[in-house]
Formats: C-alpha cells, structure tokens, sequence
C-alpha cells in the first residue's frame, strides 16, 4: 500500500505527517509520524505496512487536515451517528460546528429547497473525538434551516 501526499499549491509544503490506523470507535491501533517536504505541484508517496489492521480504516493527519481511508470500504460496518452540534450566525451566514462521538461518515449539510447557499464543505468524514467546523453562507440562514444526514442514515450491512 501507497499513501500519496499531494501539494496541488505553488508553495513548498512541509512539516510532520502522522498516518496510521484506528479502530471505529477513534483509538489508535497503530501510528507513524515522518517529516515530510513537498514541493510546489508535486506528489510523494510513502509506504504504508501491510500489516496494518484492515478491519477500522486508515488515517493521516497533515497541515491542519485529517483524511480517513477504508481498505475494506465499508463492507461489514455497522454505522450510527452519535453527534452534536451548534449553529452560530457569522456575517453573511452561519457557522455550523459537529461533535463526533462516533465515526460520522460522509456528514451531508443540507437547508430547505430554494436558499442558495454556498458551503464551506460539504459531505465529509468525521472521527470520533474530532470537531469539524463548516461555514455556509447565504442570507437569512438560521439554525432551524440546517438538517445533517449521515451515511449511517441511509446503509447498514
């Protein structure tokens, strides 16, 4: 297995890499950190053991981001959505901020037909333990307009 850093910027990006695996409810099975340099526009890969455990799913964490990864998809997972959160009006819009309690995969933020929005993202992972903030903006937006779904509102095995 490969794991690929891509810079897709003009500046030179460096710093620690930390990359492993986690079992569903958020704990570390195994972790790695490594010093990373990568230049403007380009990619690097790094090798990842083989041996790492297949049954929760991988993780790196770089620059101030967190990516997750399912060597076995999701097959035999049981998901739930075990969450939190709060809705702050920010200029222009509001500012949406997810608790984890348990793994949330791909969080869908959604408001009522006909608001246009623009969202800061949209259909993400998050891990248990982890906060995810999201700014969406657009005029008269307010707490009562949000509705999160989860893929554990739609699929289990």
């Amino acid at each position: 297995y490969k794991l690929g850093i891509i810079n897709d910027t003009g500046d030179l990006k460096s710093g620690i890499i930390k990359y492993g695996a986690k079992d569903m409810d958020g704990r570390e099975i195994a972790a790695y950190t490594m010093e990373i340099n990568v230049q403007a526009y380009s990619t690097i890969k790094l090798a990842i053991s083989s041996d790492l455990n297949k049954d929760g799913y991988w993780f790196a964490e770089f620059g101030g981001k967190t990516v997750s990864y399912f060597p076995n998809y999701w097959k035999g997972k049981q998901w739930h959505s075990d969450f939190s959160y709060s809705v702050t009006p920010i200029k222009g819009g509001v500012s949406l901020c997810i608790e984890a309690k348990s793994f949330l995969r791909k969080v869908f933020v959604s408001v009522p037909e006909g608001k246009e929005v623009l969202f800061e993202d949209n259909f993400f992972d998050v891990q248990p333990g982890e906060e995810k903030v999201v700014k969406i903006y657009g005029d008269d937006l307010s707490a009562k307009d949000i509705v999160l779904k989860t893929f554990a509102d739609d699929w289990n095995e």
